[in-house]
């Protein structure tokens, strides 16, 4: 049929607009699961509100990334990681 690919349009500067997601397709993926209708947002078999309440963003990226909530230890030395990976470059900043 008459399709493409949204990201075909991003060479000529156009973006896609899909209020309501009426015409967005959906695949099956093992880091989340989404049912609008009964209220559900799961990551990695965790509920959201257990994440947001219970957790932090990068302990939740580390889940995402990995498939595990990290330990102590664990998050400590992704913190460490992520941190020392975030450093701005000089002349970037100004």
């Amino acid at each position: 049929g008459n399709t493409f690919k949204a990201s075909d349009l991003k060479p000529l500067g156009v973006r896609t607009y899909d209020p309501g997601y009426t015409n967005t397709a959906a695949v099956k993926s093992s880091i989340s699961y989404i049912d609008g209708a009964k209220g559900i947002l799961r990551y990695r078999g965790y509920p959201i509100e257990e994440l947001a309440d219970g957790a932090s963003y990068l302990d939740v990226a580390h889940l995402v990334l990995y498939g595990e909530l990290p330990n102590q230890r664990q998050s400590k030395d992704w913190e460490d990681t992520i941190m020392a990976n975030s450093v701005i470059p000089v002349g970037v900043e100004k």
